[in-house]
């Protein structure tokens, strides 16, 4: 069995799933709005730049995110959804 990280998301009423496939490296997005659910997907195929926390909070560095490169940088573009595109990631609700 393949080992899967999903984290809940929601869309106004919408209520879904975004998931990482560790071994594939594939990303799935689960909504019912589609239109919602293909703006995600675009967003986590595309190369972020994010400013990271280094030792503390004032310290920061740019760093390249590709979503789909690995469970740590797809954790992080997920901390960037809300302000880009609107998605609520529900980190602490079981998906």
């Amino acid at each position: 069995m393949a080992d899967i990280y999903r984290v809940a998301v929601h869309y106004g009423n919408d209520n879904g799933f975004v998931e990482y496939n560790l071994e594939t490296k594939t990303i799935k997005v689960d909504l019912a709005d589609d239109a919602k659910r293909r703006e995600v997907e675009e967003y986590l195929a595309k190369e972020h730049t994010i400013a990271v926390a280094q030792n503390d909070i004032r310290d920061f560095k740019d760093q390249k995110v590709i979503a789909a490169h690995d469970v740590e940088n797809f954790k992080l573009a997920l901390t960037r959804i809300w302000e880009a595109i609107g998605l609520h990631v529900d980190w602490s609700r079981p998906a």
